[in-house]
């Protein structure tokens, strides 16, 4: 009779210990989150007229190429990687998400390609308090946008442009609604033994409409 009461004392502490581990589940991972419009002072836009009620995207056909605006609203200078180097190189990206009026099914991103280097180190470059930099998204125009009948080209573009801008057919306009969206990933940089007083986090314009043509 002693062991049997022992017995049932075992199995009693062992389902007692062992409902609760079968109630628990994998704590499901952290959402995430959107860009800030603004973070430390740095604020990213993109520059373009605002004329009859509209904003408005005026593509070069020789120079096609979309101004990009960081501006300082703290009280104190920022650091930025320049973009010529290889941190700086992919920080600055553009997401477009409707096409006249149509929700695409996911955001169309625009980045840079496949970029070399001879010589590659992080330098910086500083925007002053109240101060703007404009930084050039140079766009990487199809031979068939700029004429239907051109062969395709067999010159791999440079890298340093962005691809899968949705431009419209000669002649026309093209509404877009896109944002811009900065980041340099959160870790402590490092170089040459000393850390880099650089700004980090991730930020972005509001989604807007553009009208683009062609000039």
């Amino acid at each position: 009779m002693r062991a049997f009461h022992l017995l049932c004392a075992f199995v009693c502490c062992c389902i007692g210990f062992c409902v609760p581990l079968q109630a628990q589940t994998t704590p499901k991972p952290p959402q995430a989150t959107e860009p800030l419009p603004e973070k430390d002072g740095l604020k990213v836009s993109v520059s373009a007229p605002y004329k009859r009620n509209e904003r408005r995207l005026a593509i070069q056909a020789d120079n096609p190429h979309i101004n990009v605006l960081l501006q300082n609203t703290s009280s104190k200078p920022i650091n930025i990687f320049e973009a010529w180097n290889s941190w700086g190189a992919t920080n600055l990206s553009i997401e477009v998400t409707k096409i006249d009026g149509k929700a695409l099914d996911t955001p169309l991103i625009l980045s840079r390609g496949r970029m070399m280097w001879l010589e590659n180190y992080p330098s910086t470059e500083t925007i002053g308090p109240g101060e703007t930099l404009v930084r050039e998204v140079l766009l990487y125009i199809p031979p068939k946008i700029l004429n239907p009948t051109a062969p395709e080209s067999a010159v791999f573009p440079p890298g340093s442009l962005y691809f899968e801008f949705p431009f419209p057919p000669r002649g026309e306009r093209r509404q877009i609604t896109l944002r811009t969206v900065f980041y340099v990933h959160e870790e402590n940089f490092r170089f040459q033994g000393g850390k880099l007083n650089v700004w980090t986090g991730k930020i972005a314009s509001p989604p807007l409409d553009y009208q683009v043509s062609w000039k």
